[in-house]
């Protein structure tokens, strides 16, 4: 009995229920049913003739009125009564705490997510920067890549202003000044009348300094005549010539340098290491004509200025003078060698010995035009 009531107190305590033993004996004792009254038994006797049916049914009414519980049957009753009615509000308490946390995790959950969306986001707009920085520093490569092209521009206008400046300077203090004003006056007939005739430009007069416009008037009579001004013109012409043939040594040598000595072919392979861009229909008036070595191909104006053009990593050589003395030089030393020493009577005898494509051009006006140089 001590131990039954014992182990209802601690599950009580557990529920939340404080009380003492005695004090839950007591409750206890208080409830217990009475004793059935000491006339019941005569009645039950003077009854038992009864039928079978009536004393079912007085039986089981008096059975259930009369019957008398112990003390520990009282005790197990109460405290299984009392632990199911425990249990129901534990199971009660148990199931709100735990939507409590069913809430707080899908609060945290929502929480959780909105963390995510937040980082996610972040995350694509750190990958889009990061995608701009890396296209700014391409940018910023390229233009120091740049930097070079710019200086060598940058030295060059530095070297035409100081050009002009002195000219200014001689034209105010030296005493020939009316000479220097004169040599003004025709680099500037000289521009108009260039610009009127677009069949005497080659692409390379671009690459003309303002010195190169002075050199050219400065051997020249006062631009007067059609031949003073032809004259000027292919004085120009071969000044322009020559700026270009040094920017395509220096790029054959850029590109000998950077590929272990190997000798270019095409322009192809040449053309990023010009210092100054260049575009292909300046190009095309220019072939190799041999590994690392690039020659002036024949045109008109070429013929009229009598100056071509051969270019290496080393050198830049030119030849001079007729047509048929330049271009065809090697081609007639081969003839004279393989005929005694004899001269051609025709152009078509030296078919065999040209190899170029310039020199093949050359030629081929040649033989159409015997008498030209």
């Amino acid at each position: 009995m001590s131990r039954a009531v014992e182990q209802l107190r601690q599950l009580l305590a557990k529920r939340g229920v404080a009380v003492g033993a005695s004090g839950l004996l007591a409750m206890l004792s208080t409830t217990v049913v009475q004793s059935a009254p000491s006339g019941l038994s005569a009645k039950i006797s003077g009854v038992a003739t009864l039928s079978t049916a009536a004393l079912h049914k007085l039986t089981t009414y008096g059975t259930a009125k009369t019957i008398a519980m112990t003390t520990i049957q009282k005790t197990i009753l109460v405290a299984t009564v009392t632990a199911a009615v425990g249990t129901g509000f534990y199971q009660t308490r148990r199931a709100s705490q735990m939507q409590s946390e069913v809430q707080s995790l899908e609060q945290q959950r929502a929480s959780l997510s909105e963390q995510i969306q937040q980082l996610s986001q972040q995350s694509d707009n750190a990958t889009n920067a990061l995608a701009a920085l890396k296209q700014s520093n391409d940018s910023l490569r390229q233009d120091t890549q740049d930097i070079p092209k710019l200086r060598g521009e940058l030295a060059r206008l530095r070297s035409e202003a100081q050009e002009l400046e002195q000219l200014r300077a001689a034209i105010v203090n030296d005493p020939t000044e009316s000479m220097a004003k004169s040599w003004l006056a025709r680099v500037t007939k000289l521009k108009q009348s260039l610009a009127q005739m677009p069949d005497q430009t080659i692409p390379e007069l671009r690459f003309l300094t303002e010195q190169d416009w002075l050199n050219a008037v400065k051997s020249t009579k006062p631009l007067t005549s059609e031949a003073d001004l032809d004259q000027a013109l292919s004085s120009l012409r071969k000044s322009a010539k020559n700026e270009f043939a040094r920017l395509v040594q220096k790029a054959l040598r850029s590109y000998t340098q950077a590929n272990n000595g190997q000798l270019p072919t095409d322009f192809s392979q040449v053309k990023p290491y010009f210092g100054s861009p260049a575009d292909d229909a300046l190009l095309q008036r220019y072939e190799f004509t041999a590994p690392g070595v690039v020659g002036l191909k024949s045109s008109p104006l070429d013929d009229q200025d009598d100056q071509y053009y051969k270019i290496t990593a080393e050198d830049v050589s030119t030849i001079t003078g007729g047509v048929a003395e330049g271009m065809l030089k090697q081609a007639l030393q081969e003839f004279a060698a393989a005929n005694h020493g004899q001269e051609p009577a025709d152009p078509s005898q030296l078919l065999p010995y040209v190899r170029t494509p310039g020199e093949k051009a050359v030629l081929q006006r040649l033989m159409q035009n015997p008498s030209a140089k």
